[in-house]
């Protein structure tokens, strides 16, 4: 309920969205001890809810912190969509943050994911973030290549 809410909220007011997701965090955390820690990938999720929600607000050092919190539960998690998901938000974090070497091996990671489950979406949108990493830093003949094999 919480994510859906966040997601709707996301779309017009961001600062509101974080309070809303730090608020399901809590419950998830509450649950997480209550049911002796089988609730882990709802709060790693609602995490990296929170973490995108920085993104997009532009604090890229925070989304990199919220995401570094929880990377061993989600590696440890077969929910390898997540772990995709997880790893293209850290690339793009550290693309925005300068670190091309560290978006780039996110990014891979991110994409090798995405082809071994088949997510044709997902593997685009990695695609493009990929490119976009390389227009950043002037290599215009990777940009062009990733950009569309993207398309």
């Amino acid at each position: 309920m919480y994510v859906k809410l966040v997601d709707e909220l996301q779309k017009v007011k961001i600062p509101r969205a974080i309070e809303v997701c730090n608020e399901a965090l809590e419950l998830a955390q509450q649950m997480t001890s209550e049911i002796d820690g089988s609730t882990d990938i709802e709060l790693a999720d609602c995490q990296y809810h929170l973490a995108m929600l920085y993104a997009l607000n532009g604090n890229y050092l925070k989304t990199v912190s919220i995401i570094s919190e929880n990377l061993t539960i989600i590696e440890e998690n077969p929910h390898r969509h997540l772990l995709g998901r997880v790893y293209n938000l850290v690339g793009v974090a550290y693309g925005n943050l300068g670190n091309s070497s560290e978006s780039i091996d996110y990014l891979m990671r991110a994409l090798k994911i995405f082809q071994e489950l088949g997510d044709q979406k997902w593997e685009a949108g990695v695609l493009n973030n990929i490119g976009d990493l390389y227009r950043q830093i002037q290599n215009h003949d990777w940009a062009l290549m990733n950009l569309n094999m993207s398309l």
